[in-house]
């Protein structure tokens, strides 16, 4: 199996993770509503049902493809975990979290933000170090160059995080000033359940 763009897939059956089903897809890992993932798979972001996937022989599918309609971090750590299966297991609980911090903006572990600020700077046009062109074309083709360039950087990036320094110290010092302007009093935060709301307040 590979990744092949949405946008080429044609009448290659397919596994479809965190988006929209195609019309050859064989079966869907994604926590979108209506995706059709069966229920035994499901869970809250579409990495771990991928993950749940992969330890669930009677659900896997033999196809030539893996593929999504849209980039961001819960798809390609589900996709990057569908094609590294021994490896991703190795990181289960990294992988979770990173899609979980780039999904939801939570995290548990310093490592998955730091991981998600170098995918965000990666997937940013005027931070980015890939080619600009990349930037210029159409989404489906820039989401499938992402996807290209990033799978094998995802992988690097849970083995030598220090790396890829460049892109992740300098948020990471801003996420810890943010921390402390919150335990200091400097940036307050009043919650609602009523409403569910909150409001946050900013110098």
């Amino acid at each position: 199996m590979k990744y092949v763009p949405y946008h080429q897939l044609g009448e290659m059956p397919n596994l479809i993770v965190d988006g929209q089903s195609h019309p050859k897809t064989l079966l869907n890992l994604s926590h979108w509503p209506k995706s059709g993932t069966p229920n035994e798979l499901k869970d809250d972001l579409s990495a771990q049902i991928v993950f749940n996937y992969i330890e669930q022989p009677a659900f896997h599918v033999n196809c030539p493809a893996v593929s999504n309609d849209h980039f961001d971090e819960d798809g390609l750590v589900g996709i990057y975990a569908v094609l590294n299966p021994k490896h991703a297991i190795k990181h289960r609980e990294l992988l979770i979290d990173i899609a979980s911090a780039g999904d939801f903006g939570t995290y548990k572990l310093p490592q998955a933000a730091r991981a998600v600020f170098v995918l965000s700077a990666f997937a940013d046009k005027e931070r980015s170090p890939l080619p600009s062109q990349i930037f210029q074309s159409q989404y489906p083709e820039m989401a499938a160059s992402l996807y290209h360039e990033l799978l094998p950087v995802l992988g690097d990036l849970l083995e030598n995080p220090d790396r890829y320094e460049q892109l992740w110290l300098p948020e990471e010092r801003f996420l810890e000033e943010s921390n402390d302007a919150i335990a200091n009093g400097i940036i307050t935060i009043e919650e609602i359940p009523s409403a569910d709301l909150a409001i946050v307040r900013i110098p």
